[in-house]
């Protein structure tokens, strides 16, 4: 049996002993250098092979390639790259030193700067394993693909920035932070007037997603996209001067912004100027005016529009009750798949809420919207289901949806059936069981989970008596601020209830539940 390497070397035989060795040899360091980053195209191929003064048309390459074809992926694609990356690593560990890497690396950031078939998918992800230091520990290397990214940023234009920076983000592992090279791309992209860079950069500043958080320069980026005619960043800005969130509170520039994005056709901003005009949300309430922007979304079939209009027309909600026309949108938008409207007509079908009441099309509306698996919906099906609330009672299937909601990591979902489990509510009794889901919940940081088992631990509620671990987890509820535990918490100190009596600690816990109020 042959080693690992006698393998590689015989592949390698196939490239350093062919007619055409010295181009071939190029080739394959070539191949061996993108391996880790991304396949190439065979027209980039030939502009290297130009580049080192090899003249060949893609023609006579894909011929040149023929002896080696089993050991290349895509050539007859012509986005070609070595079909195994154990032999490409062992290709750069063997026949290049450190220093021949950095000179052949060299060379390609040469070529790569001059080639005009160079496009921002592969510069992104060459530029997203080579500048990586994670990956890559030379300092020497780091600074020749620092260069070349220099280059990028200076010589391209804003789109083509922006579309490198958004392959290299697409690489990264999504617990690490952005790497100062990426941070530059955007802001390069941003500074050439790139409007959807100054939007991501402003979004990923304000909400410190793989940057450090800096809501101030994020506002600046915003203000700079909506004054580059963005609808959406218009939109973003209207809305954050209207609420004052991290930006201070200007009504009348915020209404501005608002009304030209929902004037630009931006259709985010059309459906929230009408809920604001219809709620008087910070503007002055006009529900002429923000019926009038609802039905502008519901002529351009936006599903979301029908289904709020259908709603509000069924209620009467700041628009004057038709129930036959809140019935008809909300089912058209039902039936073209709009899943909240999905939900609602079964709902509304179950209950007879201003809609014939229905049992057998409720049902099959609800579970229609139940199988999309979205948790939520899983959960208010399945404790139908248990509860036989206005639906045939089925406790087997509803405990089914239950589990599968709280296997989907639905918290709620996941406290619900821990308490059902303990209590044996409509299912059959387990306190092992329903201990393990509660403590679940109580891992995710679930504040009314910590609640529930910390009164069950005080009082041996299903639960074996453990008073020093359910105080422990009842101030922890309280001290998220959790109005229910901080009420719950206060009125067993003062009654000193299974905790040591505190008049002044329970008092003072009453007056925090009361604040929040």
């Amino acid at each position: 049996d042959k080693t690992p390497y006698e393998l590689f070397e015989r592949q390698a035989r196939e490239w350093t002993e062919a007619s055409q060795k010295e181009i071939l040899y190029h080739v394959l360091l070539l191949l061996a250098i993108f391996e880790p980053a991304c396949p190439l195209e065979l027209s980039l191929v030939q502009g290297f092979l130009l580049h080192t003064q090899f003249h060949l048309t893609q023609s006579e390459i894909r011929y040149l390639l023929h002896p080696v074809a089993h050991q290349v992926e895509g050539l007859d694609e012509g986005q070609i790259k070595l079909a195994f990356k154990a032999f490409a690593e062992h290709i750069r560990n063997a026949y290049l030193s450190p220093k021949d890497t950095r000179n052949f690396l060299g060379r390609i950031t040469v070529w790569l700067k001059e080639e005009e078939d160079l496009d921002a998918k592969t510069t992104g992800l060459f530029l997203s394993y080579w500048a990586d230091a994670t990956q890559v520990k030379d300092q020497r290397i780091q600074a020749i693909i620092e260069n070349f990214n220099e280059h990028v940023r200076a010589s391209k234009d804003a789109n083509f920035v922006y579309i490198v920076f958004k392959h290299v983000i697409s690489e990264l592992d999504k617990n690490k932070k952005m790497l100062s090279y990426m941070e530059k791309l955007l802001l390069t992209a941003a500074e050439k007037g790139e409007v959807k860079a100054m939007l991501e950069y402003s979004s990923r500043l304000k909400q410190g997603l793989k940057l450090e958080k800096n809501a101030e320069k994020g506002n600046y980026w915003l203000r700079n996209a909506a004054e580059e005619k963005s609808p959406h960043a218009m939109f973003i800005l209207g809305n954050l001067l209207l609420e004052g969130e991290e930006i201070e509170k200007n009504q009348e520039e915020g209404e501005k912004w608002l009304y030209q994005a929902a004037e630009m056709g931006d259709q985010d901003a059309i459906g929230i100027l009408s809920i604001r005009l219809l709620e008087g949300l910070n503007i002055k309430q006009n529900t002429q005016e923000g019926e009038e922007w609802l039905r502008r979304l519901v002529d351009i079939d936006n599903l979301q529009a029908m289904r709020i209009l259908g709603n509000r027309l069924l209620d009467g909600d700041n628009l004057k009750q038709n129930l036959e026309e809140g019935e008809k949108w909300l089912r058209k938008s039902a039936e073209q798949g709009d899943l909240q409207a999905v939900f609602s007509l079964g709902i509304r079908l179950l209950d007879g809420d201003n809609l014939q009441q229905d049992e057998i099309e409720g049902k099959e509306w609800l579970f229609k919207a139940a199988k999309t698996d979205n948790p939520s919906i899983m959960r208010m099906l399945g404790l139908r289901l248990l509860n036989g609330e206005n639906i045939t009672q089925d406790v087997k299937e509803g405990e089914m949806w239950l589990r599968k909601a709280a296997k989907a990591d639905d918290v709620a979902s996941i406290v619900m059936l821990g308490n059902r489990l303990l209590d044996g509510r409509n299912l059959e009794q387990d306190r092992t069981e329903g201990e393990n889901w509660l403590r679940k919940a109580v891992a995710a940081d679930d504040e009314q989970a910590m609640r529930i088992l910390g009164n069950r631990l005080l009082d041996g509620d299903n639960l074996e008596q453990d008073t020093e671990e359910g105080e422990k987890w009842l101030y922890k509820a309280a001290e998220t601020g959790e109005q229910y535990a901080m009420r719950v918490l206060g009125n067993r100190l003062l009654d000193g209830d299974n905790l040591g009596q505190d008049i002044s600690d329970g008092e003072k816990w009453l007056r925090k539940a009361a604040d929040t109020e």
